[in-house]
């Protein structure tokens, strides 16, 4: 019974102690810049050979952190994306479809640690608004490319609203008004870039996203 009294004692203190030290946290404002390379690729049915296609995204980033170890995260960038076609039969060949979004995810953003670096990791929803695209063909030597899917090389992007969700993990450093981070992040797109009735030349053309960026945010 005393063991079970003592147990319950110092789980009182901790408990005391951890609202004692998240009463003397302000919630606080913070935005900045953010930017970094992705790494995108569609999902097609029927399937397409494809490679990882190379972008970027820039833009900011508005944070309001409720605790010392959570917040709300809203980024609003100008992400370029898309995919890269190839076929192992028709060596030399390649497309490239570069798609440009306007990209909003909100998501909760957990930090883990006490001290001025701390580990992070978030997650929510991704939103997206087409801006433009542009493609790009490279031929073999011959100029054949006989067995090669292009019925769709011609159609622009269908749909204009993305939307996802996903998901990162990173590390920040705390100072008294500024928060400088890395992050990695993974998404995956629940809408199709073009229609996907059964007349259509696919049923899926989901997009999934890997990106790494950095972040510099300034707090107010």
């Amino acid at each position: 019974m005393k063991k079970y009294c003592l147990l319950l004692i110092i789980s009182l203190q901790i408990l005391s102690l951890a609202k004692a030290q998240e009463s003397d946290f302000r919630p606080r404002f913070m935005i900045g810049p953010t930017g970094g390379v992705n790494l995108s690729s569609v999902i097609f049915q029927p399937t397409i050979q494809e490679k990882i296609k190379l972008g970027y995204d820039a833009g900011i980033v508005m944070r309001y952190d409720v605790t010392r170890f959570a917040g709300v995260w809203v980024e609003v960038d100008y992400s370029m994306r898309g995919w890269k076609e190839v076929n192992e039969n028709v060596p030399g060949y390649e497309y490239t479809r570069s798609v440009s979004f306007v990209n909003v995810p909100v998501m909760t953003h957990f930090m883990i640690g006490s001290g001025a670096v701390k580990a992070t990791i978030d997650a929510g929803a991704h939103f997206g608004y087409y801006l433009g695209e542009r493609s790009n063909t490279i031929l073999p030597d011959d100029g054949e490319t006989k067995g090669v899917v292009t019925v769709h090389h011609d159609t622009p992007i269908q749909n204009k609203f993305a939307w996802g969700v996903g998901g990162g993990a990173g590390v920040e450093y705390h100072t008294g008004h500024m928060v400088v981070g890395v992050r990695g992040s993974y998404v995956y797109g629940f809408g199709d870039l073009f229609h996907n009735t059964r007349s259509d030349i696919f049923v899926k053309s989901s997009e999934q996203i890997i990106a790494a960026k950095a972040y510099v945010l300034y707090a107010f």
